[in-house]
């Protein structure tokens, strides 16, 4: 029979019996939330997952606050910070980490597969212990920055289209090279991304081109070669036949500056008229630093009374007169004029 100080034992001995399966219950789990934190978060790959959450989400800033990516922009080269821009960023999903591979200096390169606008691709990463925090959890950071740089060349023209977005690619050009037909920019991008780049305007119309960017601080090329609209054209025709019209309007043999005439050896008797029976046709091309439309043939059409030095006799003369027609160089101005002028033929 148990007496009353047997009781209190026994039942101090269940306390410390469960206190102690409490603890070290708790002891479990704190370790294991540890564990889960090490591996999750502080880690290589919980920092890569982490970096790739934000760029899924469209979070710039916290993209860019990552330890080290500000590196590619301190120290990396200089392109413009245009780009990086939440509204730029393609669509990134299924993002899978499918390797971590540790290296002797303590450096780690962690290896992502994912989907970006449904294209499916890959990066690799490389990260550096970067301290500690309470002493127990590692501290990482990007030991080469994420970002890397979109080389947009721009061919017939300096801007391109992005996103809903028009840049000049002089603004971001690396050299002070280029004029208005043609210009390189350098952009600082994130990686992964990807981007559509064309050219839209009343005149001049690029295909889209596609951009894939999955390499660090690494060069992604992207061309845009702007080529003329039909509106384009239809505006050199129009502003060439006008020219000939005014021409026509000529009442002499040979109109001044003007790309036809004629000779006659009888006395002309009455004002030449001329009309133009066949305009040259404006097929427009690069050629250099401007357009041009290479040479083609006009028909145009002289009547004229001429008495005749041989026996005086009045004739009247109703013929064609064929001429040929450059331009060269075509220019399209700063306020979108277009500006014409007749090439020299040999």
């Amino acid at each position: 029979m148990l007496t009353h100080s047997d009781e209190s034992r026994h039942v101090r001995l269940v306390d410390i019996v469960l206190w102690s399966i409490v603890g070290a219950l708790l002891i479990a789990a704190a370790a294991s939330a540890v564990g889960i934190l090490q591996r999750e978060v502080y880690s290589p790959r919980g920092v890569v997952s982490a970096y790739l959450r934000a760029i899924a989400d469209h979070d710039v800033r916290a993209a860019l606050a990552f330890p080290g990516v500000a590196d590619g922009i301190e120290n990396g080269p200089q392109a413009s910070k245009e780009l990086l821009r939440s509204d730029v960023l393609g669509t990134l999903t299924e993002v899978e980490i499918v390797a971590d591979d540790e290296f002797g200096t303590g450096r780690h390169r962690v290896t992502a597969e994912y989907r970006i606008d449904g294209v499916k691709a890959s990066s690799s990463f490389m990260l550096e212990r970067a301290g500690a925090v309470a002493g127990v959890f590692t501290q990482w950071r990007f030991a080469t920055s994420p970002l890397g740089v979109l080389r947009v060349t721009v061919e017939h023209t300096t801007s391109f289209t992005l996103a809903g977005h028009t840049l000049d690619a002089r603004a971001a050009a690396p050299k002070d090279e280029g004029g208005a037909f043609s210009a390189v920019g350098d952009y600082l991008v994130f990686a992964p991304s990807r981007y559509s780049l064309g050219h839209r305007s009343a005149l001049l119309e690029a295909h889209d081109v596609t951009a894939l960017v999955t390499r660090p601080r690494a060069v992604t090329e992207a061309r845009v070669v702007a080529l003329p609209t039909r509106a384009f054209t239809q505006k050199v025709q129009r502003e060439l036949d006008a020219f000939l019209d005014e021409c026509a309007k000529q009442e002499v043999l040979q109109p001044s500056g003007c790309p036809f005439g004629t000779t006659i050896d009888d006395r002309v008797t009455s004002d030449p008229r001329w009309s133009i029976d066949e305009y040259p046709r404006v097929e427009l091309g690069a050629a250099g630093d401007s357009w041009e439309s290479p040479p083609s043939m006009g028909v145009a059409r002289i009547t004229v009374e001429v008495q005749s030095l041989y026996d005086g006799s009045i004739d009247r003369i109703d013929r064609q007169e064929q001429f040929v027609v450059a331009l060269r160089p075509i220019v399209i101005d700063g306020n979108g004029v277009v500006h014409i002028q007749l090439a020299a033929l040999d």
